[in-house]
Formats: C-alpha cells, structure tokens, sequence
C-alpha cells in the first residue's frame, strides 16, 4: 500500500511538471466531464472480523493451523458530473474493488485437514457532491460527500477429512477417511455513506488528472472500504 501511494504521488507530480508550461486556464461554468481510476482499495476491519467468523467453523483442536487474510487489492473506478463552477460538482461514480479473502487450514500426517475460507465481493454506486478550492487556474483541491447503494456477495467454504469410526457386522469398529464440504453465499444490498479528499489537475482546458482517496461505509457489514487511486478524465 506505500509502495502504490508512492508510486501515485510521483507520477502525479511529475506530469504536472511535464505539462505546466503549456497548459491553460481552465474554464468550469455547467461543463459536464467524466472519467475513470485505477488504484487500490482495502478493508481495515476486515481480517479482524472475519478471522473470529473462520475460527468458528473449524473443528476444535485444529488451532494450530495457518491463516492467511488479504483485504486489500485492485479497484477500477468511472464516475461522471457536472461542474456548476470552479467551486462545486454532482458526480456519480461506480466502483468495483477487487474481493476480499481470509482462510484457515490445517492438517496432520493422518491425512485428516480442516480448511475454511471466507470471501466478500462488492460494488459500489455512489452520488457525491464535490466542493472545490482552486489553488490556481489549473489545480484544484476538492472534499466530497454522499451515499449510494452498494451490492456485495458474502460467500463461506468449509472442507474437512477425517476418519470416523464405523461399527462392523461383528461388532467391532473401523476407522473410515470420510470427506465434508459446505459451501454457503448470500447476497446483500443496501445504502452507504462516502467522504473523500483529492486533487484535480487541468490540462489545456479539458483533460484531467485526478489523484483522490475516498472511504466507503456499507450498512449491514462490519467493515469499510478505502481506496487510493490515480485517474484520468475529460472535460466537455
């Protein structure tokens, strides 16, 4: 996550000492624009609550495993508005960051194992209201506020295989490998809440560099989102 603020950061600031001298003031009164980000995106919350959720599902005993939890990843972003003027906007943006993942597993030289994994996919449909500070006639610093609805899919997988003991016809018992699997998803929906803090840059009156940090609050979940990014739009 440095490494990619880093990145961002650098390359932002060198295309605006790239384009500096050839660019020209910018003109905001009811121009609509839009464009889109890359960047990245991760949940704070997530592994703390989903690791307690995946202790829960594996037999008792197997503690001793390897859990691995990634909560953050790739985002890609496109989002549109009109700016009323050099200090306000309506933007609409959708947002799809990568899936968050935490899993469990654990095994024995039996050839028992007990492996659980939890998953939580979500897009993102915002309406934002931007307020800017222009810096000059090209950079703007901007706020933003606003809410949406967001769609996600929350998705459980548990898999074990152990011996169990088996009665025979002669009343003595046997141990038999037998296999469990159990795959379980819901799907939720449901408003949400989003501020954000960025900067634009304006090139020859119409193209855009923008360089922003937002963070993304569903209802229903324990967990946020915040995403980083680094994009390009156009002004028409």
């Amino acid at each position: 996550m440095n490494n990619f603020k880093t990145t961002v950061k650098t390359s932002l600031f060198s295309s605006l000492i790239f384009t500096f001298a050839t660019s020209t003031s910018a003109d905001f009164a009811n121009r609509k624009y839009i464009g889109a980000t890359l960047g990245e995106t991760s949940y704070p919350q997530f592994c703390s609550s989903a690791n307690p959720r995946i202790k829960s599902q594996i037999p008792q005993g197997s503690t001793d495993g390897r859990f691995h939890c990634n909560s953050s990843g790739s985002t890609i972003k496109f989002y549109g508005g009109l700016r009323w003027n050099r200090y306000l906007a309506l933007e609409i943006s959708y947002l799809k960051p990568s899936a968050a993942q935490s899993s469990f597993y654990t095994n024995n030289e039996n050839g028992e194992y007990a492996k659980a994994a939890y998953q939580v996919e979500t897009h993102l449909l915002t309406a934002f209201l931007l307020g800017f500070y222009p810096v000059n006639s090209n950079i703007n610093m901007f706020a933003r506020v606003g809410g949406g609805a967001w769609r996600g899919k929350l998705s459980e997988q548990q898999s074990a295989q152990f011996y169990i003991p088996q009665q025979l016809s002669n009343g003595q018992f046997t141990a038999q490998l037998q296999t469990f699997d159990k795959d379980k998803s819901q799907n939720h929906k449901g408003p949400h809440w989003g501020v954000g803090v960025g900067m634009n840059y304006i090139y020859r009156n119409h193209w855009i560099w923008r360089l922003e940090w937002e963070k993304l609050e569903p209802t229903g979940v324990d967990f946020n989102a915040e995403t980083l990014s680094l994009g390009l739009g156009r002004l028409f």
